[in-house]
């Protein structure tokens, strides 16, 4: 049996279970690629109907879904809203996602090894040449 070691700034996944009818809305950048392409994964494994996909380059819709994030914050991770109106950032926000397929990112340690991942693929997001990570 696999325990949660999670902290009260990041709780047990099990807890967060979404009904269908209350999503979790996810902020992404609509102008990169790598990020178009998370989504479109994330649609593919939301058999359930939960998430709501928000481009935060859209003003109406950032301000409409997330008004509390600053851009600059969101402009450097993808952020998350739960239905209890909380939010999780970069690789918290990921794993957040990912825990029905990917439960061995709760492991011990997980956090610290994603957080330097997340942070190493997210400022280099933008600087792909070739057309699929293009801005």
């Amino acid at each position: 049996m696999i325990e949660y070691s999670g902290s009260e700034s990041d709780p047990d996944p099990l807890s967060l279970q979404n009904p269908m009818d209350v999503p979790i809305f996810v902020l992404f950048d609509g102008h990169c690629g790598l990020c178009r392409r998370t989504t479109r994964w994330l649609r593919r494994l939301d058999w359930l109907g939960g998430l709501r996909f928000v481009n935060y380059q859209h003003d109406t819709e950032r301000l409409r879904h997330a008004p509390e994030i600053p851009y600059g914050k969101l402009n450097r991770a993808m952020h998350i809203k739960l239905p209890d109106g909380s939010t999780r950032e970069g690789f918290s926000a990921f794993r957040r996602l990912a825990w029905p397929v990917v439960p061995l990112l709760y492991l011990p340690g997980a956090k610290m090894i994603g957080d330097k991942v997340y942070e190493e693929i997210s400022a280099r997001r933008k600087k792909c040449t070739h057309e699929e990570c293009g801005s």
